[in-house]
């Protein structure tokens, strides 16, 4: 077995059970409110299958939360006209739907399945690559931070983390090992997992570029041009087509569900981060002091990972700089009904960023320091998803 499989297998294994025997204990401590239950989810016509009850009620139903809902309406209903589902993209939820039936037809533990899958690919891709531009102890370093972020329970949730991050490697992973084909499939595949899968154009561009000037003048070049063009564009037809396709079969463009249904709009990172303080300490919003600090949390964690984003600029491969840049810039650009809401949970596809602390954590105090803070932090935010806290 490769050595950068058996440790995202490790990983996974340790997290898997250490997150399911951690949200079983807070199902006897705390009150949970029961699985999709929060507003625009409780007067759905049409609701997957939920588990409240006994054993699945502990086990499953604490998974299903916010956007996992979405995902497991999609995969048990489609995408219903007249629905904002289209904000969601759809390799997820089909896919789930597709491999229902290896499961006994119950979608939550299929999702998690599916998530499993995602978490060990994205975990073996990046210890191989960072093992490859790096060092293997940066490696080892590097997928635990990540795998013990404070939103990293979201890899384990029915969400699209996983995948979207393992679909997001592999393209870049093919085309630095020549495998121009495999990143053409996995571009498209991230194009159709997350609308911000259409910013693997421009790595996969700087990735094309360099392509075209080794081989020039060798044999095949031509061939070898075309592949690694066809990567760079397949991740925003993968995004185009379903924006035609959702939007003709519910009547709800992708892009009208996130404002209309959610709020989203776009301003200049200085406008988005300074509405964010004055949300997060205007006390007319005391009332929501639980969104209140998980607003500071997101600031904090951006001014942290811009902070580690300039540290890697000289020590990572530009095309991990070209990939982290335009996720931060949409994160500071966007802003939704909350301010900066999910913007922790979207920092998980980042993987330069713990690229650059896994060479940092070679410092004893920096290690043990980012251990302690990622551990305490994921604890603390669990709690909060499985009482149905707005988190991610």
């Amino acid at each position: 077995m490769p050595s950068s499989l058996r440790e995202a297998l490790f990983l996974f294994l340790l997290m898997r059970i250490s997150l399911s025997v951690f949200a079983l204990a807070a199902s006897f401590m705390f009150q949970l409110p029961p699985p999709c239950f929060h507003n625009g989810v409780v007067d759905w016509t049409s609701m997957p299958v939920l588990y409240s009850d006994g054993i699945e009620g502990r086990l499953l139903g604490v998974w299903q939360r916010w956007d996992a809902c979405w995902y497991l309406r999609i995969a048990t209903y489609g995408y219903e006209p007249g629905e904002p589902a289209t904000a969601f993209f759809p390799l997820y939820p089909l896919s789930v739907r597709a491999l229902g039936p290896l499961f006994g037809g119950n979608l939550v533990i299929t999702a998690l399945a599916v998530s499993a899958v995602g978490f060990v690919v994205a975990m073996t891709i990046l210890h191989a690559m960072v093992t490859a531009d790096l060092d293997r102890d940066t490696a080892d370093r590097s997928i635990l931070y990540l795998a013990i972020f404070p939103t990293a329970f979201f890899f384990f949730a029915p969400f699209t983390e996983s995948v979207f991050l393992a679909a997001a490697l592999a393209s870049i992973y093919c085309m630095r090992t020549q495998r121009y084909a495999g990143a053409v499939v996995a571009a498209l595949l991230a194009g159709l997992t997350r609308p911000q899968g259409v910013l693997l154009a421009i790595p996969l561009a700087w990735e094309a570029f360099l392509v075209v000037r080794a081989h020039r003048l060798a044999p095949g070049f031509r061939q070898a041009t075309t592949t690694a063009v066809g990567a760079v564009v397949a991740a925003p037809l993968g995004f185009f087509l379903f924006v035609l396709a959702g939007s003709a079969v519910t009547g709800v463009s992708p892009l009208d569900a996130e404002k209309q249904h959610w709020g989203y709009a776009n301003g200049m990172p200085w406008d988005v981060l300074g509405n964010a303080w004055r949300w997060m300490t205007d006390p007319a919003n005391s009332a929501f002091a639980n969104i209140q600090a998980l607003t500071g949390f997101h600031l904090l964690l951006i001014f942290t990972f811009v902070v580690l984003f300039l540290v890697g600029l000289r020590r990572l491969p530009a095309t991990y700089s070209l990939y982290v840049a335009p996720q931060l810039l949409l994160i500071m650009t966007g802003s939704p009904a909350t301010p900066l809401e999910s913007a922790s949970r979207f920092m998980l596809a980042m993987f330069p960023i713990f690229a650059i602390m896994g060479l940092l954590g070679r410092r004893r105090w920096v290690h043990t320091s980012w251990l302690v803070a990622s551990v305490l932090g994921l604890g603390l935010l669990l709690v909060a998803f499985l009482q149905n806290a707005p988190v991610g």
